[in-house]
């Protein structure tokens, strides 16, 4: 049997009583809660969450109720209530910024995480969920979940998410998320997940995480560099690449794990405010090629020193190959373009 809760509604009904009375009828939706919790388990969810709702905004509570999507796959709970003015929210749904990104591929992995999440949450911004769960982001391909968290309140606190591209998965993703995670603590960035994996549309290293809200959040970029026939290669240009640089950034350089014609390409994977990485770097494939990888380091070097006079802002400077094991060795010398 569907149940219906309802409370105080003479208090939205007071206009049509006479009783002077400046309280409306609003909603709060709850969509794409997953099917396979079934109806009943659905409605004394959101029956929980509409308690806690009227509890923590003081609005009066009509009823609560949850049916299925008449287009999509899932359940939709709502809220009705009465107040002198629409309650509106914090939550993931409408805080998260940047790129969306599934990150957990079981719900038993989501709801694990979403424990931990919660009481980050709670303790950064000081507000108590009135409803958190996982849900389902597609129906199309292998599953993976989303975490979502409801509260009442205010906050400057947003949740952001962002990826770093890299095409190929990373050799040691856990050397790099290790160094990325402690950057961001130094940025005043609260991480909660990294996900390494593909992605809509690529392979990339992703994070979600807490942060004060400003008009340009940081974001996780990348570039892509020259590609080697061994992870012994790219391991000494990655070296080498660090030793010519001559201007600060807050990153890492990693090694993936490429196609087999060349087996792994260099990448540099960064924090920064701007929109995206071509934005911030500049990328010149010097003329001429070298013998061999050392050669070119040599001169990698030599030209590192030279350059340091310079107005340039270097990067670093990458020696490699282009995708084929028969291209020339080349410089790939990448700048600061802001």
């Amino acid at each position: 049997m569907k149940k219906i809760y309802v409370a105080q509604f003479a208090i939205s009904a007071g206009i049509i009583l006479g009783t002077p009375s400046l309280a409306g009828v609003y909603t709060y939706e709850v969509r794409s809660i997953d099917t396979d919790i079934g109806e009943e388990s659905c409605r004394a969810m959101i029956a929980d969450a509409a308690d806690k709702f009227q509890a923590g905004a003081g609005v009066s509570l009509i009823s609560s109720g949850c049916e299925k999507d008449g287009v999509l796959s899932s359940l939709n709970g709502t809220i009705a209530y009465s107040a002198t003015e629409r309650v509106m929210p914090w939550s993931t749904t409408n805080t998260t910024y940047g790129e969306e990104i599934d990150f957990y591929a079981s719900k038993q992995q989501c709801e694990e995480a979403l424990v931990s999440e919660i009481d980050f949450f709670n303790k950064l911004t000081n507000l108590t969920p009135f409803i958190s769960f996982c849900h389902k982001t597609s129906e199309i391909g292998p599953p993976r979940y989303r975490t979502r968290i409801d509260a009442i309140g205010s906050t400057d606190i947003r949740r952001y998410e962002s990826s770093a591209v890299t095409y190929y998965p990373l050799q040691d993703a856990n050397a790099a998320v290790t160094t990325l995670h402690q950057q961001a603590t130094d940025l005043n960035l609260r991480p909660i997940a990294w996900y390494q994996g593909p992605g809509r549309s690529s392979r990339g290293l992703s994070v979600a995480y807490y942060s004060v809200a400003n008009e340009s959040p940081f974001r996780l970029l990348s570039k892509s560099m020259r590609y080697y026939s061994t992870l012994q290669d790219c391991e000494a240009a990655r070296t080498s690449f660090e030793q010519t640089k001559l201007t600060e950034w807050v990153g890492v350089t990693a090694c993936s794990v490429a196609h087999p014609t060349v087996g792994f390409q260099l990448n540099m994977i960064f924090w920064d405010r701007a929109l995206g990485a071509d934005l911030i770097l500049r990328s010149t494939l010097l003329p001429g090629s070298h013998a061999s990888l050392a050669e070119c380091r040599t001169a990698a070097t030599e030209l590192a020193s030279r350059l340091a006079q310079s107005r340039e802002k270097v990067v670093g400077i990458a020696c490699g190959r282009d995708d084929s094991a028969q291209s020339p060795i080349k410089m790939e010398l990448i700048t600061k373009s802001h």
